[in-house]
């Protein structure tokens, strides 16, 4: 988000529902939405950290200088691999994206095309086979299912949460 300081100190804010352990030692792949305005490490190595409410603040080993910092304004940090989620109703969303949500019936509505992060709850949003979407809010009385091994959603239907079934 910014640069702290003369020494390459970040800002940065966590775009994960997880709780993680900042690590001394703990390596990172960096991304871009854009070209990057300079040259980077393929990995970054955590020095330190400090967490600010929402805010985290870190130290890069490979990060010396509050320019080099400033150019990494707008990147992503990736983590070199995934913890293993830790309960029943813990779901990375881009496990949830592609996944066919089925009725209680077993009746296909459609694939998860986009999980959203509301304030109120995540939303799945569904396209059906028409092509028209939904958006159905991952909530226990709506979602009743969730099974990665069979790549499927069951949920519960209201009317009127799912357009095209009620037309059928």
């Amino acid at each position: 988000m910014k640069a702290h300081g003369l020494q390459g100190e970040v800002v940065l804010r966590s775009l994960s529902d997880a709780a993680r352990k900042w690590k001394r030692g703990e390596e990172f792949f960096l991304s871009f939405d854009t070209t990057p305005k300079g040259v980077f490490p393929e990995r970054l190595t955590l020095v330190s950290t400090r967490i600010d409410g929402e805010f985290i603040r870190v130290a890069f080993r490979e990060i010396t200088d509050r320019n080099t910092a400033e150019a990494l304004i707008g990147s992503y940090l990736e983590v070199t691999e995934r913890s293993k989620p830790t309960g029943k109703w813990f779901f990375y969303i881009d496990d949830l994206v592609g996944l066919t949500v089925v009725d209680m019936e077993n009746r296909t509505l459609g694939k998860v095309i986009d999980v959203m992060e509301l304030p109120a709850s995540h939303v799945i949003e569904v396209q059906g086979p028409n092509g028209d979407t939904t958006l159905i809010p991952f909530l226990k009385r709506f979602v009743k299912s969730v099974e990665l091994s069979t790549k499927t959603i069951q949920v519960k239907l209201m009317p009127g949460l799912v357009p095209w079934v009620d037309e059928a």
